[in-house]
């Protein structure tokens, strides 16, 4: 309970031992007395201290600041190991803490005093910055990680063309074909983990998703298939070997339908259940062809498409 709402309750507990002489007053004395109780007990239950959110929440939480200030971000200037070898060999006595921020031409310090000065984060956002006379320290500050910059921070965020190497994928989960690019950020264009977008480039993204497919991470009753193929899946993901029947041809079947994706390839079994059957034919060694004959049903169901 806080010192107001103690001097309070003493304040009403003195006066109920002089209540007026008009009972109407004496009763909503009493009422209000009840009033102040009922709101103090409220008061200190909501003051308990919470429990820490699941991390999931937290890191949903601190994307989001992420996001809402994107142009407040700021790096350490100096590396983690740098921070403590100093606090160690200084003992007690603690240093404030720079950082450069991504669109100011100064630096900025986290204070000694801020709970964040032990880890000092390599990335933090900061909601405001106090000016004092000796130095500009930041103010409500929040730790990210800088691989959400990429996502997060898009206006300030600056990536390459998408990159050969490592080479673009399908992912199941986004059901799409990625490329990796070169990440920066900010107008000191600090380096930031290499980010995974959708490929731009139609003719790349049928072939990773011909690549995935023969693999079976498209539809995964097609990985029954992997002892009979005639070469390794990855092969049809290189285009510069669409000289080669089985490689051209099936990379020619997706683009034509723009196919790169599995629903795009659901959708296109339900216009033809047939479409693809002659491509992967070729992929398939000749005394196993009946394989994927039997296995053609069971693909056409998995998908949806049956």
């Amino acid at each position: 309970m806080s010192a107001l709402r103690r001097q309070l309750m003493r304040t009403l507990q003195q006066q109920q031992h002089r209540r007026p002489a008009d009972p109407a007053a004496a009763a909503l004395q009493l009422r209000v007395a009840a009033a102040v109780r009922d709101a103090a007990a409220r008061a200190d239950g909501a003051s308990a201290p919470l429990p820490p959110p699941p991390r999931e929440v937290e890191d949903a939480l601190r994307r989001a600041v992420a996001a809402g200030w994107c142009d407040q971000v700021a790096r350490r200037v100096r590396s983690a190991a740098y921070v403590a070898r100093v606090a160690e060999e200084e003992g007690r006595k603690r240093h404030a803490v720079r950082y450069q921020p991504c669109d100011l031409d100064e630096e900025v310090y986290l204070h000694p005093r801020s709970s964040l000065h032990a880890a000092a984060p390599e990335y933090v956002v900061y909601l405001q910055l106090v000016r004092t006379a000796k130095r500009p320290y930041m103010s409500g500050i929040t730790p990210i990680e800088p691989a959400w910059l990429a996502a997060c921070g898009t206006p300030l965020a600056a990536l390459s063309p998408p990159l050969l190497e490592p080479a673009p994928f399908y992912k199941p989960e986004a059901d799409a074909v990625l490329a990796w690019h070169d990440a920066s950020y900010g107008r000191p264009a600090w380096p930031l983990p290499r980010a995974a977008r959708p490929h731009p480039d139609a003719p790349a993204r049928a072939a990773a998703f011909a690549s995935a497919l023969l693999a079976g991470r498209v539809l995964p009753a097609l990985a029954a298939l992997a002892p009979a193929l005639v070469a390794r899946p990855e092969t049809a993901g290189r285009r510069e070997l669409a000289g080669l029947p089985r490689v051209g041809e099936l990379l020619s079947a997706l683009e034509r339908r723009c196919v790169d994706s599995r629903a795009a390839l659901v959708a296109a079994w339900r216009a033809d259940p047939s479409f693809l059957r002659p491509q992967l034919a070729l992929w398939v060694a000749k005394p196993k062809q009946q394989l994927l004959g039997k296995l053609w049903p069971r693909l056409l169901a998995e998908a949806g498409a049956a």
